[in-house]
């Protein structure tokens, strides 16, 4: 997690983790030489992508922009689900949420708009 102001907003850029993923999804259509030696890869020849949100605070209002991956089962790719723990340990809890900004409809940017209580 890293922090930076923008006059009186405070940002952080808040980890949901990182997955693996395979460093041909990136550039479907694109000639292997053309990315390899640009995209770093782990020992397995993944691709690590990091999972990460943006909390907002303005004040008066907390914003969250994405809201990560998540853990749930029936996501398509099993996340880390680390973002609720790192927005606690920020002190967010997920009542304290004002508002939620979505940069796009991709799984690993809504997971954790909904969640399951008890149950």
């Amino acid at each position: 997690m890293f922090g930076f102001r923008v006059g009186s907003i405070e940002l952080t850029v808040v980890s949901d983790g990182t997955m693996p993923l395979p460093a041909e999804a990136l550039f479907p259509k694109g000639k292997r030489n053309e990315w390899e030696s640009a995209i770093p890869r782990d020992a397995n020849g993944q691709f690590v992508a990091g999972l990460n949100s943006l909390l907002v605070r303005t004040g008066n209002q907390t914003i969250v922009v994405d809201t990560g991956a998540s853990n749930k089962a029936g996501a398509p790719r099993r996340a880390p689900g680390e973002l609720l723990d790192n927005l606690k340990s920020l002190g967010v809890e997920p009542g304290d949420v004002d508002l939620v900004i979505l940069t796009h409809g991709h799984w690993d940017h809504y997971g954790w708009n909904t969640r399951e209580v008890n149950g």
